[in-house]
């Protein structure tokens, strides 16, 4: 099938979303002959002197499974980053409550690190599906996000990129998972300073999946990574915790482009909400394995569903843009494709999981940054604006940061990201 000039703007416009490497794209590592083994982290004993002056110690609590350090292995850096590159194989709890592993991409400045290691910024990417292929650590240039790095670096700030659970290795894909990717970004951090390469302090900052990631590792980082000091959290356009208020958005804009005879468009967005949806419910599933994808979705697409884990994002709407231009032709109309069932949130198992999987409700020790604005077609302004005002009545300090961007990527690329992404740096380069 031909692809629309028009689908095809859209699709780059959201490619942190809807993106997705190449099937054929090579892995950016290069593997040493063997890799090279390291002794997992852990909490040291805490001695105290009471007052009758004899030393007493106090074992800690056991350390978190989350960054202790199986493997590493030289890599190659992205594409126009100025960097070395390892890969880290680590530990985390997954999302069946078993421990699994998890891969990441440490990229270090060049030259000689300070001498406490190079403070840390861990980026929380945005995705671009299920399958391994699609993991950001698969992408030369990180899945677009690279040039946003470049200067992180270039200012003496190592940075470390998780590819989250199930990408890249034999667990399945939790895709937006809050506790998942909780785990997987903290468990970065942690892998990372295990190496020796980086200090104890570090932020966090993501985009779009790895916008919620960041809040959701935000408000864990104190028990997940108890020996690191978390010091901001940057969050762009995060993954909305309202899946209903997604849907909402997505519906909306279908009509408005039906109602303007726009049927390119509405097509689309049809294909981008069914695949985005049942991504996210496939994610979900992990953890959750009472709740079942097809019982979500009409007769179109349950048939293509066994495809979500095993094709990226931009894949599967070029498939999904196909089947709903087809039956259009036949007589249907766009808005009413059997695509997510109407209410699908609603469903008992399902608002469950989903309630379970909330974030944005315990307060984060540290300032927070928001970024977005509403000119996002993926991720819905209001539902971050929400979002916001629940961070701060849990006694969070967040400042919202409005985008001028007009689309996701944009949100991104845009003046005001970079700007919060510079803040960041100097608050990480500060004195301690």
């Amino acid at each position: 099938m031909r692809t629309p000039s028009l689908l095809i703007s859209v699709l780059m416009s959201s490619a942190l979303l809807v993106g997705c490497a190449d099937d054929s794209t090579p892995s950016t590592t290069a593997a040493l002959p063997t890799n090279t083994q390291v002794t997992p982290n852990s909490v040291s004993p805490t001695t105290t002197t009471p007052t009758n002056g004899t030393p007493e110690t106090t074992e800690p609590p056991t350390a978190p499974v989350d960054g202790e350090l199986v493997a590493q292995e030289a890599g190659t850096p992205p594409t126009d980053v100025r960097a070395s590159a390892t890969r880290l194989t680590y530990r985390i709890e997954g999302a069946t409550g078993d421990p699994t592993n998890a891969t990441a991409t440490l990229l270090t400045p060049l030259g000689d690190a300070p001498a406490a290691g190079w403070p840390l910024m861990v980026w929380a990417p945005g995705v671009s599906g299920l399958a391994d292929a699609c993991a950001t650590g698969a992408s030369p240039d990180l899945l677009g996000q690279a040039a946003f790095l470049a200067p992180v670096l270039a200012a003496g700030v190592a940075v470390v990129v998780p590819d989250y659970e199930g990408l890249g290795t034999d667990a399945p894909a939790t895709f937006r998972d809050s506790l998942s990717l909780a785990h997987a970004t903290l468990g970065a951090a942690r892998a990372a300073h295990a190496t020796g390469d980086t200090s104890d302090r570090f932020a966090i900052a993501g985009y779009s999946v790895g916008g919620q990631a960041a809040l959701a590792a935000g408000e864990r980082a104190a028990e997940l990574a108890p020996d690191l000091t978390l010091v901001q959290v940057l969050s762009i356009a995060p993954a909305p915790s309202s899946a209903e208020a997604q849907t909402a958005h997505f519906d909306s804009q279908i009509t408005a482009a039906l109602a303007a005879g726009d049927t390119t468009r509405a097509t689309t967005l049809m294909a981008t909400k069914t695949v985005l949806v049942s991504q996210l419910i496939s994610g979900l599933s992990v953890r959750h394995p009472e709740v079942r994808l097809t019982d979500s979705l009409g007769t179109n697409a349950a048939a293509l569903a066994g495809a979500v884990t095993e094709r990226c994002t931009i894949d599967l709407i070029v498939q999904l843009f196909g089947d709903i231009t087809k039956f259009a032709a036949g007589g249907g109309s766009i808005a009413d494709y059997p695509g997510v069932l109407p209410g699908w949130f609603d469903e008992p198992a399902m608002a469950a999981a989903l309630a379970d999987n909330a974030y944005g409700t315990t307060a984060i020790a540290p300032p927070v940054v928001v970024v977005h604005g509403p000119g996002d077609q993926i991720v819905p302004y209001g539902a971050t604006l929400v979002t916001i005002e629940s961070l701060r009545a849990a006694g969070t300090d967040v400042t919202a940061v409005t985008s001028s961007a007009l689309d996701h990527f944009g949100q991104l690329t845009a003046q005001e990201a970079s700007a919060a992404r510079d803040l960041l740096v100097q608050t990480l380069m500060s004195p301690a």
